[in-house]
């Protein structure tokens, strides 16, 4: 429920049952040490504050029935790669924080975008990728 986790300083690690539907707000608030999330499959939103102050969050995986993850449901946003299948709402709310240009991992293949003029920028394969270092985005989306 709300606030389930809250303050949890010291939590490195959990795993959600799959029967969860929500994340409510503030279940996570302030959990400085969280580094990364799995919301699993049957949640459909993400509430007020649910991650504000998780200072280490850097990686939250999506599913595809999350259709409303509230504005302020994150602080750090564009310190953080959100990771979700292709059309989902995690991309929408990704583009909503401002992300312009970001890196699209799908499968094998690396594309920049630019979500103004819904353009492919640059196309290449994983082979092409390996040590390269990509420039000029603001953001990732892996599939």
């Amino acid at each position: 429920g709300s606030s389930a986790f809250y303050g949890c300083e010291a939590l490195t690690d959990v795993t959600l049952g799959s029967g969860l539907k929500a994340i409510n707000s503030q279940t996570f608030y302030g959990c400085t040490v969280l580094p990364s999330i799995v919301i699993p499959y049957n949640v459909a939103s993400i509430g007020d504050s649910a991650f504000v102050n998780c200072t280490k969050l850097t990686s939250v995986t999506v599913p595809r029935k999350t259709t409303s993850i509230a504005s302020n449901a994150f602080s750090y946003p564009k310190k953080m790669t959100m990771y979700g299948p292709s059309d989902c709402y995690a991309q929408t709310y990704a583009s909503g924080k401002g992300i312009k240009e970001p890196l699209v991992l799908i499968d094998n293949l690396a594309f920049i975008v630019s979500t103004g003029s819904r353009t492919v920028i640059t196309a290449t394969s994983q082979d092409q990728t390996q040590e390269n270092i990509f420039t000029n985005i603001d953001g990732t989306v892996i599939n």
